[in-house]
């Protein structure tokens, strides 16, 4: 290029002029660029919905966030009578609770999502929509907030045609960051979401801020408590952002931001009820604190990996990534353009500090997703730095400069989207449509609200509920919240994992006190432990009689699926051998109950369900004993013993494959109450979806 060019280049570069193009040119990249972005993202929240039950996808953490919610409605503070019986049983009055009782109080007590959780209860209120459905929409209001924000951001930092080409580029870096991601809105992505959208305002329109800022840096904190280091980036920006030496009035505006979030922070001490901080990881912080800094280098491997991961979606290695980090500050410092250096020194900082949190990898993962953004944003800002050279050094006055723009534009979108992709797959990293299917297929467990309503049914009206929960957590956490959720927060609760182990003695001083107010028990279907049905071809179902039965017949509820009829057969087994009892037609795409004469003298006596024909895998979705099933599908101490096949799928991977044998009785649900001198009787009331209530009663022989 000749000395013209190159100042020209240089002019074009540092003005944002990219390409040659016109400013409408400009901001039709940047357009592209959001809508790219704001469609994959509204395809991740909205297209695992479709195919749900009733729970929202990552329902661990979705019920999670609406309990918070519903407290705002129904216990604003905390004093309705499932979290005082829940306060007492996991806060000792002397001494210092287990990890597994913080964990439960964690999990229905600290009120840290103010925002997200006002916004759902406003949204249900004004619409009159169910819990699940308001926070959907509150959903699509966080993914359009978090578009909104991330190219407002970039737009201020490297003008709007990096911007739009960093949005699309984005989309790869994705699958590389990790849990949450970006893609997946929750309330700490909202808030990063909202921290982006302050800081473009920050960046184009600081002089407009004024005493709006403690009120933004309240909004930031108010939403997850990620926002405490978003906030301190906005008034760490505020202030560098408008040179040296700083006004009185903004120093004075900087100082009321600092009081703001320091006020909030210290009412969330002080304040009882509601809880509005977890106090487990701050005390957990506290012995750490005092190791030296070389304990924080015990998770640099993880850091690095984390950085690692971004580098390879643009095949950069440590020295390439440094040089391209580093030409490019220091040209914009060059330049007088100080937003990019102030805001990666900022998010630096916030990084630096994270490394030292006990649990750094769940702060840091969060942090990092905004240095993902800004370090890809550099990267096309860089793109479309040497796009520029390459359009001023082969330029022929034949051709339109605007059509050289478009075709030089086009190629690194097509090249990188090549890239992504095939880097998408790779590594166990999937695909938008894997990450789809397998948020939709994830924790999609049936469940009836209807259970709920007869807690409050005035022949047998709710005392406790013992909270059975011999199975893993995750299920046991997702029911509790979907119960609290539908009403149950108004009845008394008693824990099984809080009450049985001998570490917990509050929690057994309350099972010893309250034992005999127990009206009902709740827990896990044992046949519902996976969200994908009992199919007869893959689970391998196996009955025995562990007591003699009742009644003439056999039901089995059966649900085909498939286009064409199926054909299953009830088997005897005797040793490797095995004669055929009754076979069953299930039309295509039906549910229907099928009967056979119970077998004579069959207690021990071994029998197999097999599916003869059908295209479809037809699945058990019933068994029940004696004449019409009722409202009941399972053989409640009914004699009937039942193995399968249990596991879960995550990536389309079989993963916990085991058998699991259960009896359908109360008793089998309470063996550690059992060793304690504790029964456990009652009748089993509803068992339809994931849930079993039972009318029950605690007794000691």
């Amino acid at each position: 290029m000749g000395s013209e060019s190159v100042r020209a280049w240089w002019s074009a570069v540092r003005s944002d002029r990219f390409l040659l193009g016109t400013d409408r040119f400009h901001r039709g990249v940047l357009l592209s660029g959001w809508l790219i972005f704001t469609a994959f993202i509204l395809y991740i929240l909205l297209a695992p919905q479709l195919g749900r039950h009733y729970f929202p996808e990552v329902s661990e953490h979705s019920m999670f966030y609406l309990h918070k919610s519903v407290q705002m409605e129904h216990c604003f503070f905390q004093d309705c009578p499932a979290l005082n019986d829940l306060r007492e049983q996991t806060l000792p009055k002397e001494g210092t609770p287990t990890e597994e009782q913080w964990m439960e109080h964690a999990l229905f007590f600290p009120v840290n999502i103010h925002l997200y959780s006002f916004l759902i209860w406003e949204t249900k209120k004004l619409t009159g929509w169910s819990w699940i459905a308001s926070q959907r929409a509150v959903r699509v209001f966080g993914a359009l907030m978090i578009s909104v924000g991330m190219a407002y951001w970039l737009l201020g930092l490297f003008g709007p045609a990096p911007a739009g080409l960093a949005m699309v580029l984005v989309l790869g870096v994705d699958g590389r960051l990790g849990e949450p991601g970006l893609l997946y809105v929750n309330p700490s992505s909202m808030c990063m979401g909202l921290s982006m959208m302050v800081w473009g305002v920050l960046v184009r329109r600081r002089q407009q801020v004024g005493w709006w800022l403690p009120l933004l840096v309240l909004l930031q904190i108010l939403s997850h408590p990620v926002g405490y280091g978003y906030a301190g980036i906005t008034l760490g920006a505020y202030l560098l952002l408008g040179g040296w030496p700083a006004r009185r009035r903004e120093l004075l505006i900087f100082l009321a931001g600092l009081l703001a979030m320091g006020g909030f922070y210290a009412v969330s001490m002080l304040v009882d009820r509601p809880e509005l901080w977890n106090l487990s990881p701050v005390r957990s912080i506290i012995p750490e604190a005092s190791r030296s800094f070389l304990f924080s280098l015990d998770n640099l491997p993880a850091v690095v990996q984390f950085m690692e991961r971004w580098m390879s979606v643009f095949h950069l290695g440590w020295f390439t990534a440094s040089a391209l980090a580093a030409t490019l500050l220091m040209g914009f410092v060059a330049w007088r353009r100080f937003a990019l250096p102030v805001f990666w020194l900022l998010i630096a900082g916030v990084l630096i500090v994270a490394i030292f949190f006990v649990r750094y990898d769940a702060v840091f993962s969060r942090y990092w997703i905004v240095a993902a953004v800004l370090l890809t944003g550099m990267v096309a800002f860089f793109l479309l730095a040497l796009a520029e050279a390459m359009v001023f050094r082969f330029r022929q006055e034949s051709l339109e400069s605007r059509a050289i723009a478009v075709g030089v534009l086009g190629a690194i979108v097509l090249v990188q989207g090549i890239h992504l992709t095939s880097l998408n797959r790779r590594q166990g990293v999937e695909s938008f449509v894997d990450r789809v299917a397998d948020l939709a297929q994830r924790s999609n467990y049936r469940f009836d609200p209807d259970q709920v309503a007869r807690l409050f049914d005035p022949r047998h009206p709710c005392d406790k509920v013992l909270y059975l929960d011999h199975t893993d957590n995750t299920s046991n956490t997702t029911l509790k919240h979907a119960y609290y959720m539908e009403g149950a927060i108004s009845c008394g609760v008693m824990v099984h994992s809080m009450v049985v182990p001998d570490a917990h003695a509050n929690g057994r001083a309350f099972l010893n006190a309250h034992f005999q107010e127990v009206s009902h028990a709740l827990f896990v279907n044992p046949v519902h432990t996976n969200p994908a049905p009992i199919a007869i071809r893959e689970r391998d179902v196996r009955l025995t009689f562990w007591k003699e039965p009742h009644g003439e017949s056999w039901r089995f509820l059966l649900h085909n699926p498939g286009p064409d009829p199926a054909v299953i057969a009830l088997q005897e087994l005797s040793g490797e051998q095995s004669s055929e009892l009754a076979q069953f037609s299930v039309p295509a795409e039906r549910e229907i109950w099928v009967e056979t004469p119970l077998p004579p003298r069959s207690v021990g006596r071994p029998f197999r369900l097999v599916q003869h024909r059908g295209t479809g895998p037809v699945s058990l979705q019933g068994m029940r004993l004696g004449p019409e099933p009722g409202s009941l599908l399972w053989p409640w101490d009914q004699g009937v013993e039942m193995t399968f096949l249990t596991f879960f799928i995550e990536h389309k991977k079989r993963l916990d494959v085991t058998r699991l044998t259960t009896r359908f009785t109360l008793a089998e649900q309470a063996t550690q109450l059992q060793a304690l001198g504790y029964e456990l009787s009652g009748s089993v009331l509803a068992d339809r979806g994931m849930s079993v209530l039972a009318l029950a009663r605690l007794s000691k022989p």
